[in-house]
């Protein structure tokens, strides 16, 4: 595929001399000879570098870097500034200084102009691969793949800096730890890839419960948590039970018989994430144990 140039230019006779060139080196070019044009061409999301004539009638360097950069998709687009003034001196630092990537004064050398492109370009793709790389780790670290819910580790993260805000405000914070009990019986009668579906439909059927300011993670396996900022541990029963009675009468869910055991409890002072964890995980244990109720609160 070809990389696609914006010249920025006013003087036809230069936009034209530029656009052979550029073509005959296999570019894509686009022309900005008027302000219009300009702001249509900037919105496109394809453009791989911009030259610019500093002379430009419609523009001003300062505004026009900042300009570009204001969205996200030019954020590392190079610009490139070509000048035809002789007697200032300063002009490229203040290409620079506007944040500009480079500054060359005609009489231009075209190998020397390609090969400058040609780097500004190859640098621009690589930062665009690296940030793809870097929104993936961060996608992968944050959420749980199968179900699209917070990761164990996101959720441990959350719950810490919950741990920070019952420090500084005291406010009420509390745990539902959840198991999907006997699981194992879905993979066995159905296959592992309706079991994948169940704990995808499962994440996102809970998920569909809970407030926005609440956060659902996967805990690991069969096991999820839900974090309940501003709410004591009575709050927090009463949603454990409301999401139980919905999770069992959900039509999406009916066909897997899933059922489940639920601890509840409530963040303590000083207490760690690993304690507030284990004291949940203990009740919810206790409770698939208990005959009568498979919700119980520490």
């Amino acid at each position: 595929m070809r990389q696609c140039i914006m010249v920025v230019d006013h003087n036809e006779s230069n936009l034209l001399s530029l656009q052979k060139l550029l073509v005959a080196s296999d570019y894509e070019v686009i022309i900005a000879s008027q302000q219009e044009e300009l702001t249509k061409n900037l919105r496109r999301d394809d453009i791989y570098l911009t030259l610019v004539n500093t002379s430009t009638a419609f523009i001003d360097i300062s505004w026009f870097c900042s300009h570009v950069r204001e969205r996200e998709e030019h954020h590392h687009m190079p610009v490139f500034f070509i000048s035809n003034t002789q007697d200032d001196k300063d002009e490229a630092t203040r290409c620079f200084e506007a944040g500009g990537n480079d500054y060359l004064k005609k009489p231009i050398n075209t190998k020397e102009l390609l090969s400058r492109i040609d780097f500004h370009i190859k640098q621009c793709i690589r930062i665009a691969e690296a940030d793809r790389r870097n929104e993936k780790l961060a996608n992968v670290a944050t959420f749980d793949q199968l179900t699209k819910v917070s990761s164990r580790l996101h959720m441990q993260t959350q719950l810490r800096q919950q741990i920070v805000q019952l420090d500084r405000q005291s406010a009420d914070v509390s745990l539902i730890y959840l198991r999907i009990m006997k699981f194992s019986r879905v993979n066995n009668l159905m296959g592992y890839t309706q079991g994948d579906k169940a704990l995808y439909l499962f994440a996102q059927t809970l998920k569909g419960m809970i407030r926005k300011s609440d956060v659902i993670g996967r805990w690991g396996g069969i096991d999820f948590v839900v974090m309940l900022p501003h709410s004591d541990d009575n709050s927090a029963l009463t949603l454990a039970k409301k999401v139980n009675k919905l999770l069992i009468i959900n039509k999406g869910l009916e066909k897997y018989s899933l059922k489940y055991s639920l601890g509840v409890a409530q963040l303590r002072k000083d207490e760690t994430v690993a304690s507030l964890i284990d004291r949940c995980r203990s009740i919810m244990e206790e409770a698939s144990q208990n005959t009568h109720e498979n919700i119980l609160v520490d």
